[in-house]
């Protein structure tokens, strides 16, 4: 392991993951269902969808940031 502090373990990248749901998507607005619900949701409908877009727009030089 090296000390370059601005990396994310696993573990701490899962935990910002579930932070970030949790703002965007506040608990009263989620309909009382449990919060694991909500997550995979988000994941698969926001989240990677996103994500991908970004991959396929670094791939073709469009955007020039670090992901």
């Amino acid at each position: 392991m090296d000390d370059d502090e601005s990396e994310l373990t696993f573990d701490e990248f899962i935990s910002v993951i579930c932070r970030v749901c949790d703002i965007k998507i506040p608990e009263e607005t989620r309909g009382g269902g449990p919060f694991e619900l909500t997550l995979q949701s988000w994941l698969h409908l926001i989240f990677i969808p996103t994500y991908n877009t970004l991959l396929k727009e670094k791939r073709k030089g469009t955007i020039a940031m670090t992901i």
